[in-house]
């Protein structure tokens, strides 16, 4: 029951993330995805270009990965693909959850070492300081 209700709401963040990617994706100039402050659960998440404009993600708040292997794919967790003219600041944190997510494969047996973000053929790419 409890693992249903976190699997919905981290669900619910991602169509959100996405949608917001979508829009700004489709705009021409300057946009701004903008993750506000607080705590967020996010399941792998990729971002696909091309975009019509120059694009800043803003992190403001904390982004935490999932420690369950079935919310990741491909051992990435955070993925751009195909964004040209991408800004990823705000001070924000990346939480990948090294820890807990090592201490449950080894109760568990699993293999799920995952990259934090990546960027696939893209190009004019800026990241500001952050938490990792």
């Amino acid at each position: 029951m409890a693992y249903e209700k976190f699997s919905k709401r981290v669900l619910v963040v991602w169509k959100a993330f996405v949608r917001a990617w979508s829009d700004a994706c489709k705009s021409f100039g300057d946009t701004r995805v903008l993750i506000p402050g607080g705590e967020y659960m996010l399941r792998s998440v990729t971002f696909n270009g091309p975009c019509k404009g120059s694009i800043t993600f803003q992190i403001s708040g904390v982004l935490k990965a999932p420690i369950d292997p079935a919310l990741l794919s491909d051992q990435k967790w955070i993925n751009f693909r195909y964004v040209d003219k991408l800004t990823v600041n705000g001070g924000g944190t990346l939480n990948g959850q090294g820890t807990a997510t090592r201490q449950k494969c080894r109760n568990n047996s699993c293999q799920i070492l995952f990259t934090v973000h990546s960027f696939l053929l893209s190009k004019f790419i800026s990241v500001k300081v952050m938490s990792l």
